[in-house]
């Protein structure tokens, strides 16, 4: 494991190895997906704005109002990765024309990994029990005997607009594909 602190290595000491690759990659993980030959798809579950004034700890939005857009991705024709990107209303006006026509694209591929003077943070990696609001309704019908779940945060600033993306990593993913970047 590379530059990992202390915590992070009990972290990754204490889940699956299966998932070891998929949350410490720092690629576009569509893009590793398709390298590979793995059959990739994704698929736009909702999108859209909602008031969370819960949020402002994590990701600042002025007026309380995010636009949030939650995706599945199939890999091999099997759910793999949940994803939720928040954005405050800030960064999606900026942002608005490519968010809008993103439809069943990955953001990797058509912002995130494109877009000049982005930053992107370390990632903050997760346990996530049935009883975190991440484990949503949608979450418990896709893996309805899991108990546990591993995800990761990462937050990026697009030119100093900030974006939060959440990646569940589910059962079912394959393993990481060696041949990603070659």
């Amino acid at each position: 494991m590379h530059n990992l602190t202390n915590e992070q290595k009990y972290f990754f000491d204490t889940i699956p190895k299966l998932f070891h690759k998929w949350m410490q990659s720092n690629k576009c993980l569509s893009l590793a997906c398709k390298n590979s030959n793995y059959n990739y798809k994704l698929n736009l579950i909702q999108q859209g704005f909602k008031l969370l004034p819960s949020m402002s700890n994590v990701i600042h939005s002025d007026n309380g109002l995010y636009f949030i857009r939650n995706v599945l991705i199939h890999i091999n024709n099997q759910p793999s990765i949940y994803g939720v990107t928040i954005l405050p209303s800030k960064t999606y006006d900026k942002y608005e024309s490519t968010l809008n026509t993103l439809g069943n694209n990955p953001i990797g591929e058509k912002l995130l990994f494109i877009t000049p003077n982005t930053v992107k943070h370390p990632h903050y990696y997760k346990t996530i029990g049935r009883h975190d609001v991440e484990f949503d309704c949608f979450l418990q019908k896709i893996c309805p005997k899991q108990e546990t779940l591993y995800g990761r945060q990462t937050m990026y600033n697009l030119n100093s607009f900030p974006l939060l993306l959440t990646e569940i990593f589910l059962p079912m993913i394959p393993i990481y594909p060696t041949n990603a970047y070659s």
